[in-house]
């Protein structure tokens, strides 16, 4: 060891679990800004953005950081009331579906729990103790009320967190069909009365096939057709 090392900070040492141990210590606004956007190691990065207040650090981190582990650390520091924005943008644009995932959950938690019970294979589970319920309804009134992007959610959701042929939410999809604009949130609602077995779908679909309205997804409406039709 030099006589020059032997006085450097240890956040400057050349093992990047020094530096991190280091990070954990400092309180220095400026040199943990610092450190959290150039450190080589993204633990070390990540270790300077946890001991920051500073949101606009944080959401820069978010958008920017090189690893995605370090994005996804900064998504949910991040105040979704004052980056609701940003967390939009990241949740369309990241190119890693983990961080996306991060944002959409950040942004609106309830679809984040909704989200992770669909991919966790629990919603039969979650059905028997009766905690499904709540975010049926919940999906039931962004459908109605939501935003489009809302709405395809909602729509998409439904297709696995009730029970197969659950005439209830086979109601609420039929009738949002019906008044549906959009054909993004059109094909969620046609691929979630698909998962549900809406049988009884069949001739409304069949209807829209025929409806210029619905041309660049005809094609989509005709599978969900053949499924239902057992072909």
């Amino acid at each position: 060891m030099t006589f020059k090392a032997l006085f450097k900070p240890k956040w400057q040492h050349k093992d990047w679990k020094v530096r991190r141990a280091a990070v954990k210590k400092l309180k220095d606004p400026e040199l943990l800004a610092n450190i959290a956007k150039s450190d080589d190691s993204e633990y070390v990065r990540k270790a300077a953005m946890e001991k920051s207040d500073d949101q606009a650090l944080i959401a820069d981190i978010a958008r920017n950081d090189q690893d995605c582990s370090v994005r996804i650390a900064a998504v949910e520091r991040l105040d979704p009331s004052e980056w609701t924005d940003l967390l939009t943008d990241i949740a369309k644009n990241d190119e890693f579906e983990l961080v996306r995932e991060a944002a959409e959950d950040k942004r609106d938690p309830i679809f984040g729990k909704i989200r992770k019970l669909v991919v966790s294979g629990s919603p039969s589970a979650a059905r028997q103790s009766g905690e499904a319920w709540p975010l049926i309804r919940f999906l039931y009134d962004k459908l109605e009320e939501g935003g489009a992007d809302e709405r395809k959610k909602a729509a998409h959701y439904l297709c696995y967190l009730p029970s197969v042929g659950h005439s209830d939410s086979i109601d609420r999809l039929m009738l949002a069909l019906r008044k549906e604009d959009s054909l993004e949130v059109v094909k969620s609602i046609v691929w979630a009365l698909r998962g549900l077995e809406a049988k009884t779908a069949i001739p409304e679909l069949q209807a829209m096939v025929n409806d210029k309205r619905y041309s660049a997804i005809r094609e989509g409406i005709k599978d969900g057709i053949d499924y239902l039709s057992g072909q």
